[in-house]
């Protein structure tokens, strides 16, 4: 054997003999926040919404177990997590209310101050059996036991809490109650291998962003809660710019934070992260792109706004689909509409097509309020309902969707005609909110014959031809107009509440001023399409034939 031979022998084992020390190793290293632990084998690690607040880390078992304590057998994965508290966001408090034309969004500065609270706040249904301070080489920590018992199954929390210099780590483990004394050496070995490292990050200090979560994202870059006006001033080619710079930060963040062994797959439409299998993920990107081709087929014309690439998380399982989601945070009232992400698993219980109507109703909805942020929440009720019904029940076929009703709707649809209690077409396009889900609840069945007709057969012949367009275009014409007399006459500052008694009449005087901006609305809506009572009764004429 030459010299040659032998050296290249003798680099392979000792590359060979590298990887496999690392790989024994198993440790989650994080630099950025100075931390490391090992975490049971064969576990897999889930991504963390980068929007997330508090949680850095998620592994969930390899395996499921099933508890039988409750009504019904319940399949359960442990699962671990790392909580942050750094100390400057917790010492943070109040409330944090933006205001943007008619609508308050308010946000909680500081709703966890510490683990027990952060269990508070976040989790229902339990009570603490275990409270007690130890040391593990070293290293001082809190120990928390937490026992939950519902009705499917009874489980329990474990958490170590150990501090550094200038925040709280949380380890967490969730374990079935019947299976703990099982699987809890595996939670205590991974707690004892928390050790600090040295940090080359820091944490988020005095805000709620999760420590290294994303840069808060300028609002007006995507006009979600900016001023729309000041938006609209920009030609279309720069607001465009300004979309796709904050689309490519979006992305790049989500892309960046997958664990290893996830996939990601591009399109011109959309960015799937994906923990399912490759056949898989390709078919979902091929619907993302197929549901795309149909929304720009019926809406591009409706403004000249660019609209966002989707991003799209696809877990493996229903399992991991709720460990992913599963952030805690739980004081979430304003949605962050800055990183949006559309978040689905592997579905196949309906068939091979199945499980695919969340997502086109996401990217409906998404592709709307790119349109103009006045559609995100300002669709009247029968629209909204219908077309999200709509796209919930669609299909993929080929390059587009195809729009097919499920078994319930064709039953109560049939139900409601036999038992004559449908309502008229005029009656469902004029009803506020508290009118369309009061006591007569299957309006959304009716509303979602009408939307799938004006979408197909009606999309071809009067009077329903070009009626999507124009009917949105109303919606946002009369929101602009309503709201603007609105502001005019509102007063300079209102009055602070003091009591619960002056919270509780503004509350009510809020609602009554909702009901009464919707039916104002409405009827400029109705006055805008200017419809004669002979257009009115073709369209009743139309509703009737969708019915049947």
């Amino acid at each position: 054997m030459t010299n040659r031979a032998l050296t290249a022998i003798l680099m392979m084992m000792i590359c060979c003999m590298g990887r496999l020390v690392a790989g024994q190793s198993g440790y989650h290293v994080d630099e950025e926040r100075g931390f490391k632990l090992k975490p049971p084998a064969k576990w897999d690690q889930i991504p963390v919404d980068p929007s997330e607040k508090w949680i850095v880390t998620k592994y969930l078992s390899n395996r499921a177990f099933i508890s039988n304590t409750g009504l019904f057998s319940f399949e359960h994965r442990p699962y671990l997590r790392v909580i942050v508290f750094p100390d400057e966001a917790v010492k943070k408090s109040g409330l944090d209310v933006s205001v943007s034309g008619n609508s308050i969004f308010v946000g909680f500065n500081n709703p966890h101050k510490d683990y027990r609270d952060y269990l508070k706040n976040t989790r229902k249904g339990f009570y603490f059996s275990k409270e007690e301070t130890g040391k593990n080489r070293g290293l001082d920590y809190e120990e928390y036991e937490a026992r939950f018992e519902h009705d499917s199954a009874n489980y329990r929390l474990v958490c170590w809490v150990f501090r550094a210099a200038d925040a709280a780590f949380a380890v967490e483990f969730e374990i079935l109650d019947e299976h703990f004394d099982k699987l809890y050496p595996l939670a205590r070995s991974a707690l004892r291998s928390f050790r600090f490292i040295e940090r080359r990050g820091q944490l988020v200090a005095g805000t709620t962003e999760s420590p290294g979560g994303p840069k808060k994202l300028d609002d007006d870059d995507l006009a979600e809660m900016g001023d729309r006006d000041k938006w609209r001033e920009l030609s279309a080619a720069e607001r465009k710019k300004r979309r796709q710079a904050v689309e490519d930060r979006v992305i790049t963040r989500f892309v960046d934070t997958a664990p290893d062994d996830w996939i990601v797959k591009k399109s011109k439409n959309c960015v799937v992260i994906s923990h399912a299998d490759e056949k898989y993920t390709q078919s979902v990107v091929e619907a993302a792109d197929a549901c795309r081709s149909f929304l720009d087929k019926h809406l591009s014309d409706l403004s000249d706004e660019y609209v966002t690439r989707s991003v799209i998380r696809l877990c493996r399982d229903y399992p991991e689909y709720r460990a992913y989601l599963d952030g805690g945070s739980g004081f979430s009232i304003a949605a962050n509409t800055n990183v949006r992400e559309v978040v689905l698993y592997k579905d196949l219980s309906g068939g091979k097509r199945s499980g695919l109507g969340w997502l086109f109703d996401r990217l409906t909805s998404d592709y709307l309020r790119d349109k103009d942020r006045l559609l995100a929440f300002g669709i009247p009720e029968w629209m909204s309902s219908g077309l999200s019904s709509t796209m919930s029940s669609a299909k993929p076929k080929g390059r587009s969707i195809e729009l097919e009703p499920d078994t319930w709707e064709n039953d109560a649809v049939r139900d409601l005609v036999r038992q004559g209690k449908t309502k008229s077409a005029k009656d469902l396009m004029t009803m506020t909110s508290k009118e369309f889900y009061g006591d007569y609840t299957d309006h959304s069945y009716l509303s979602t014959r009408l939307v799938r007709y004006i979408l197909t057969t009606g999309a071809r012949r009067a009077p329903f031809k070009g009626f999507l367009l124009e009917y949105l275009a109303a919606v946002i014409e009369a929101t602009e107009e309503v709201d603007a007399a609105t502001e005019a006459k509102a007063p300079a500052a209102a009055k602070t509440a003091q009591t619960e008694e002056e919270e509780e009449a503004q509350y009510k005087q809020a609602r009554q001023n909702d009901g009464k901006r919707q039916k104002d609305i409405l009827a400029l809506i109705e006055s805008k399409l200017g419809w004669s009572s002979r257009e009115w009764a073709a369209v009743e004429k139309a509703y009737a034939s969708a019915l049947d």
